[in-house]
């Protein structure tokens, strides 16, 4: 007579605890994974595909006032005294956060007149990094 083996109570419970530990973390690592990190230039240079979209952005603060809670981004190695990427931050300031430091902005990108970015987070950048 040939004994069928059987999936006992404590290995389905085992099984099931493994998967969900398996589907959260593969949860969580795919939230972690960065979105593409744009240069000035590029949004300048792909306004229509970017627009109304949640992007990041690299780049050096300009022309900064708190009191407006706005800053000009521009990109590490342009030397043009114009304009740059226009951001609105209604957040606190990291500290640190000033002119000429380079910075990451997330934020909603309007390609309207303004070239603005809504921003929900900024991140110091370590100058030492770039």
């Amino acid at each position: 007579m040939i004994k069928q083996s059987r999936i006992s109570d404590k290995q389905i419970k085992l099984i099931v605890v493994v998967a969900v530990v398996v589907v959260v973390v593969g949860v969580l690592l795919w939230g972690m994974v960065p979105n593409e990190i744009y240069e000035v230039n590029y949004v300048f240079n792909h306004m229509d595909e970017l627009n109304g979209r949640e992007i990041s952005v690299r780049g050096v603060v300009k022309n900064f006032d708190i009191s407006l809670n706005e800053f000009q981004l521009k990109d590490p190695d342009s030397s043009e005294k114009g304009g740059g990427l226009s951001v609105v931050y209604n957040g606190s300031f990291p500290d640190g956060f000033g002119n000429n430091q380079s910075v990451i902005v997330k934020g909603v990108y309007s390609a309207g007149l303004n070239q603005t970015i809504s921003s929900r987070q900024i991140i110091i950048g370590c100058p030492s990094k770039y």
